[in-house]
C-alpha cells in the first residue's frame, strides 16, 4: 500500500497533517494469510448487526506481524482522518 499523495494540509480546516494508520485486531497478523482485512466500511449509520456478521466492505491491508490496517493522515485540529484503502 502507498502512502496517501495529498498536500499536507487540512481540505477541511487548512491545518497540518500527520501521517500514520489505522489498525485493526492485532491477531489478524497470525491469520493474514487466510483472512480479509477487519477493517471495513459500513454504509449508512453504525449497527451492532452489521458489524457483528461483518457485512462491509473490507478496506485497508492485512499482513503479518502487522494485522489489518489503513495508511492515512490525520487532522487533530478538526479531528478527520483520511485514509488511502
Amino acid at each position: 500500500m502507498t502512502s496517501i499523495d495529498i498536500e499536507n494540509k487540512c481540505p477541511f480546516c487548512g491545518s497540518s497533517l500527520e501521517p500514520g494508520y489505522v489498525v485493526g485486531d492485532v491477531a489478524d497478523s497470525l491469520r493474514a494469510a487466510t483472512y480479509r482485512s477487519t477493517l471495513q466500511w459500513f454504509n449508512g449509520d453504525p449497527g451492532w448487526s452489521k458489524s457483528f456478521l461483518q457485512l462491509g466492505e473490507p478496506v485497508g491491508e492485512t499482513a503479518v506481524k502487522k494485522g489489518s490496517y489503513a495508511l492515512g493522515k490525520r487532522c487533530v485540529q478538526c479531528r478527520k482522518i483520511i485514509l488511502d484503502y
